[in-house]
């Protein structure tokens, strides 16, 4: 499987005015980096793109990766110091609960747009512009 395979152009389109709408009315950067395949662990990974996208240098400490290998069908979350203390761990755990069933099902489309209003409930909490 890839990730051409897992979304339409359209999703993907929709997927990417979502996360610019997000963007608009709160202070927050999203990315969702998709790799064919990890080599260290997911986590690691994932700070590593973080890191890459730069997504640590926001004055307001909300950036938020989302993860995706499409081999191991795997994924990781990782939101910044602020956004990450606002949410809890608890409502990280519930976050990565539901994508993974979405992902599960293989409604991978649904997933991604049910998380992004979940995150969108939170930054505009939070963090509104």
């Amino acid at each position: 499987m890839n990730f051409d395979s897992m979304l339409t152009q359209d999703e993907r389109r929709e997927i990417e005015e979502k996360i610019k709408s997000i963007e608009a009315k709160a202070h927050t950067r999203i990315v969702i980096q998709v790799v064919k395949s990890h080599k260290a662990n997911l986590f690691d990974e994932a700070v590593k793109h973080f890191s890459k996208h730069r997504l640590h240098h926001d004055k307001t400490k909300t950036g938020i990766l989302i993860l995706i290998s499409v081999e191991s069908r795997q994924f990781q979350i990782l939101g910044d110091q602020d956004i990450h203390e606002k949410i809890t761990e608890g409502g990280w755990n519930r976050l990565a609960t539901s994508l993974s069933e979405f992902f599960k099902a293989e409604k991978f489309y649904e997933g991604l747009i049910a998380l992004l209003d979940d995150l969108e409930k939170h930054l505009s909490t939070h963090f509104a512009k």
